[in-house]
């Protein structure tokens, strides 16, 4: 991740006169007074609901109306004012209508406005679940029956660098894209799946087994990964970590079937003890879900990879690497090996684990952040319902969050909108779930609700980041495949917000007008532009966390 840094006069200046000359020009920009920002999809019945007006005048004293289908006023409330200048706006009001309840599809009316439609139901998620795991389809590679393209890199590797078969080619054909490129790395693919196996675990019934084949298609995604997650693991003590490189972004845009480069597609065999943890636990979680689905080789197939690569972290190999660019680079592995033992425990019942887990963890330095990179928030919750221990350390990390999420209007758990934020934001919400789940309790629940609201349109600019749902979506995503073919990328997570020093310092050049220009500010930008990877890119793991938060609001709705 980016960090953020302070601003320089000379950022503010060149943004502020970008802004002066963008208005001028687009004149059809001009900034209105108002603006209403809520969750586009919707509520579960008995659920906090809330909407945000956001404005730079006074709307002191003004009532608010939720009107049905018909235009008849079933709720009347008033604006309460709760935050001052962030951001664009001077002042941020509150619509409180909680105590709707009744099933149904409602707008927001405050004076002369009008908000787009939302629903109150409680299967009001249950349609963008399943398109989260859909794209998934989209991102396939090889012969796997892939979405919007045809079958394609079917000659992966053409060479292996490193190792004791260096040079040679090997078939590790399969797996998905990682996101709008065509890499593929283990490190993101392993976490994908746990995600999708977490999902299954927690929340399967949100998904159905649509092609009637008697697995859940949470298992038939996880599938993909996992199958192609044992072709890189090619010997007991070898590890090849990705395919291909930063080459794959020098020939320009086109469908991976047509891809020039599929006779100079290399895989690294560099295995690092960070690696070998999260692929040892994702086979770990697999194998106990296919052992108690009776699918006994399987299983027991999945479970010796899992001891053999988590054999593999503790033998004299590097704690990191990085692959040939740098990219996914995880700078530690004591999370990573404390969530493989934890698997493994809750797997095999073997107490050792549970031992050398709580070992793994007391070694890893908390850093309040959840993503591919850091995994400890989840190995503590994986631990929390046998060991207090690591219940304390996810609450210290969770109370961190909602510390910050206090800071602001939206509940935005981060200090700053960093590359990525929308990932974490969604990863919060998981921790938050996940804790209540081991727990029972809803301490953090707030959190998991405003988090989700955030990216689904509670946000600055109103936009729902996930592809076709909501009255506003990104329909511009730094994804090939959707661009090249014309097709809306239906159930795409776009990445979210960065300040505008981040999307500078990038040297992006936007393909098109910036459509937001009157909403940017020097601490938040978004922009639904093809060229922008760090705001508009999907990508495995970003849509395998939001699928779970949104999977559980399904579930727990039913």
């Amino acid at each position: 991740m980016i960090k953020h840094k302070k601003w320089s006069v000379h950022f503010r200046t060149q943004f502020l006169i970008l802004l002066l000359i963008c208005l001028h020009v687009l004149p059809y920009h001009a900034i209105a007074n108002q603006y209403v920002r809520f969750n586009q999809i919707g509520f579960l019945p008995d659920e906090q609901k809330n909407a945000f007006v956001l404005s730079n005048e006074s709307l002191q004293d003004m009532n608010f109306q939720i009107i049905n289908g018909s235009d008849n006023v079933i709720f009347n409330g008033r604006l309460q004012h709760f935050w001052g200048e962030y951001l664009a706006f001077s002042n941020y009001y509150k619509a409180d209508f909680s105590s709707v309840t009744t099933p149904g599809r409602y707008k927001l009316r405050y004076g002369a406005s009008i908000s787009q439609s939302f629903k109150i139901d409680s299967l009001t998620f249950q349609p963008i679940a399943e398109s989260l795991l859909r794209f998934f389809q989209t991102q396939r590679c090889g012969d796997t029956n892939p979405q919007y393209h045809k079958p394609c890199h079917l000659k992966d590797a053409t060479k292996v660098i490193g190792g004791p078969i260096n040079g040679r080619a090997i078939d590790v054909s399969g797996g998905w894209h990682d996101a709008g490129d065509y890499t593929k790395f283990l490190n993101t693919t392993a976490y994908a799946t746990y995600l999708l196996l977490l999902t299954y675990e927690y929340n399967r019934e949100a998904i159905p087994d649509n092609d009637n084949n008697g697995f859940n298609d949470l298992l038939d995604e996880a599938r993909i990964g996992l199958d192609w997650l044992m072709k890189m693991h090619y010997r007991s003590t070898r590890l090849l970590i990705q395919v291909q490189n930063n080459q794959d972004q020098t020939v320009g845009w086109r469908l991976p079937e047509a891809d020039p480069l599929v006779i100079n597609r290399p895989a690294y065999d560099l295995p690092s003890k960070a690696l070998c943890g999260i692929y040892s636990a994702t086979m770990a979680l697999a194998s106990k879900i296919y052992t108690d689905l009776e699918s006994y080789k399987y299983g027991f197939q999945l479970l010796h990879q899992a001891r053999q690569t988590y054999d593999l972290a503790k033998s004299a190999i590097p704690e990191s690497s990085s692959g040939p660019d740098t990219v996914y680079y995880d700078q530690s592995a004591w999370d990573n090996l404390g969530l493989a033992a934890a698997e493994l425990y809750r797997t095999t019942g073997d107490s050792s684990f549970f031992r050398e887990a709580q070992q793994f963890l007391s070694k890893n330095k908390p850093t309040h952040w959840i993503s591919w990179g850091d995994l400890d928030g989840l190995a503590h919750l994986r631990l929390a319902e046998y060991d207090s221990e690591s219940l304390s350390k996810i609450e210290q990390t969770l109370n961190y969050f909602k510390d910050n999420s206090s800071k602001n209007p939206y509940g935005f758990p981060l200090e700053s909108y960093t590359w990525g934020s929308g990932s974490i934001q969604i990863g919060v919400a998981m921790l938050s779930l996940l804790y209540k789940e081991v727990t029972g309790k809803n301490d953090f629940q707030s959190l998991a609700i405003s988090n989700r609201d955030f990216i689904l349109g509670q946000n600055p600019h109103g936009i729902c980041l996930i592809g076709g749902f909501g009255s506003l979506y990104p329909k511009n995503f730094h994804h090939q495949i959707s661009y090249i073919k014309k097709i809306p990328l239906i159930g795409g997570f776009a990445a979210g917000y960065v300040s505008y020093e981040i999307f500078k310092s990038s040297q992006i050049s936007l393909d098109a007008p910036d459509k937001y220009i009157h909403l940017q500010h020097l601490d938040a930008v978004y922009h639904d532009d093809r060229n922008d990877y760090l705001c508009n890119e999907p990508s495995i793991s970003n849509n395998a966390t939001v699928l779970f938060v949104l999977s559980w609001f399904a579930t727990n709705g039913i």
